[in-house]
């Protein structure tokens, strides 16, 4: 998946005339979007270029803002860590906008935008990475309000070290009673004496919390190169962390998964399961570089009207082994619950050798590459009829409904189906109620494809959102 993180919002090109929001992170599904970074009511677009110069900057990175104004109209700003008011400056291998994500930080009523550059250098150490918390405000962003954080930051728990990679991932959400919550990644992070291990900085109501697979309740333990936190996904009651690089036995870089609860105990998120292809039900198997975990999508979930909410989780293992033949990277995706209890059970796994899916395992699809897990419908959680899951391979994608039997009332569609604009669509990069959201192999826009295209199997149609940012500044 490219490195074009589309945020929120608005109709571009001469195609039908709507305003679809796009998820705050890749792979999320988001009921109600941020991103009104300029306090009007409509979501704007944030296009990030972690590999831009600035300045004479190689890969220093920077990011452009087109602002939905009411009414259709539309102004694009650029920024960098050398826009005036910013805190520090652009420098070699920063990688500023490698993640970013949108919440009310400051509770104002206008939603702000964290940016991540985990290769930020601090002082001497390299590496270490950073965040930029930059207010919204009626005229859009305000830099010169921004502030950064790293780990030597007033209460932002432990000690920068190089390699860290503070910001690699972000992402954020609103507990179902309303409050805001961030998570940051630092992948490299050491924990002791393991290097490389992982951590999670979960931040609400102006306190944080770090998580590590040695913090209570977490399963498995810290080990070297895990790179807890690699990938994150994010929902009003739940969110989940991808440990793709954990090893499993003796097979490394196997992959696992880690689902919490925002509700707190002894004064922090709830861990309720962690789990991998060696767990009872789950379906493969855990293997050398399989990297279950790497794509992650997570919902609020009732399986029965008689049950409770829990989370449901759709996982992407795209360098899955499938067969017996002399191949690799054919992939696989899998749907699991986990109840609040910490049960774990498989939904459903799903790969092209599966009865009754469309396609064939082959060499590098990557099956599962990225995943998607959405609710059709207003609903705040998810039901077995208002569910549908994504999972992409190679030059397509799957639609699957939460049932153990894929492959019966499935669809999918190709880059090359009529109503696409072909060779431009990439990868699947998240979903609302109304849009599935597709990228560009390189550059932008994106394209949000409707649901209600998508579910009665008709020509597609799509809107572009977000107009090519280029150059960036130099």
């Amino acid at each position: 998946m490219n490195k074009l993180l589309l945020a929120a919002a608005l109709a571009g090109a001469a195609l039908t005339v709507v305003q679809p929001a796009t998820p705050a992170a890749a792979q999320d599904y988001v009921r109600d979007e941020a991103y009104d970074l300029d306090c009007n009511g409509t979501r704007d677009v944030v296009l990030a270029d972690e590999w831009a110069t600035v300045g004479g900057k190689t890969y220093a990175g920077a990011f452009a803002v087109t602002y939905a104004d009411i009414g259709g109209g539309r102004r694009t700003s650029t920024y960098s860590q050398d826009t005036a008011g910013m805190p520090d400056l652009s420098e070699y291998n920063d990688h500023f906008g490698a993640a970013h994500a949108s919440l009310d930080w400051n509770r104002d009523g206008c939603d702000d935008l964290v940016v991540g550059a985990p290769g930020e250098s601090i002082g001497s150490t390299g590496g270490a990475g950073m965040i930029w918390v930059i207010p919204g405000a009626p005229g859009g962003l305000n830099p010169a309000g921004a502030i950064a954080l790293q780990q030597n930051s007033p209460d932002v728990p432990e000690v920068r070290e190089e390699g860290d990679a503070f910001g690699a991932a972000l992402a954020a959400s609103v507990t179902s009673d309303g409050v805001p919550y961030l998570l940051v990644s630092a992948p490299g992070e050491s924990i002791g004496s393991v290097e490389d291990a992982g951590a999670v900085w979960y931040w609400r109501a102006g306190a944080w919390d770090f998580i590590s697979q040695n913090s209570t309740g977490v399963a498995g333990t810290a080990e070297t190169r895990d790179g807890f936190g690699a990938t994150l996904a994010v929902t009003d009651r739940y969110f989940a962390v991808g440990t793709p690089d954990e090893g499993i036995g003796w097979n490394d870089m196997a992959g696992m998964v880690h689902v919490f609860s925002n509700t707190f105990r002894a004064g922090a998120p709830t861990p309720l399961a962690g789990f991998s292809q060696d767990t009872p039900g789950i379906s493969g198997g855990p293997e050398t570089y399989d990297q279950f975990g790497s794509s992650l999508s997570v919902i609020s979930y009732r399986p029965s009207a008689s049950a409770s909410i829990g989370a449901l989780v759709a996982v992407g293992v795209p360098y899955e082994h499938i067969g017996d033949a002399d191949t690799s990277f054919e992939g696989i995706a899998h749907l699991v619950q986990v109840t609040n209890g910490g049960k774990v059970t498989q939904v459903t796994a799903v790969n092209q050798a599966t009865a009754g899916v469309p396609g064939s395992v082959e060499q590098w699809d990557e099956f599962g590459g990225d995943v998607i897990v959405a609710i059709m419908g207003d609903g705040k959680f998810g039901t077995p009829s208002t569910v549908r899951w994504v999972a992409s391979a190679d030059s397509g994608w799957h639609v699957f409904l939460p049932t153990k039997t894929p492959g019966t009332g499935d669809l999918r569609f190709e880059r090359a189906d009529p109503g696409l604009p072909a060779y431009n669509v990439g990868g699947a990069y998240g979903a609302s109620r109304e849009y599935l959201y597709l990228e560009e192999w390189v550059g932008a826009p994106a394209y949000a494809v409707p649901w209600s295209d998508i579910l009665a199997g008709r020509q597609l149609t799509y809107t572009a959102i977000g107009p090519i940012m280029w150059p960036w500044p130099h």
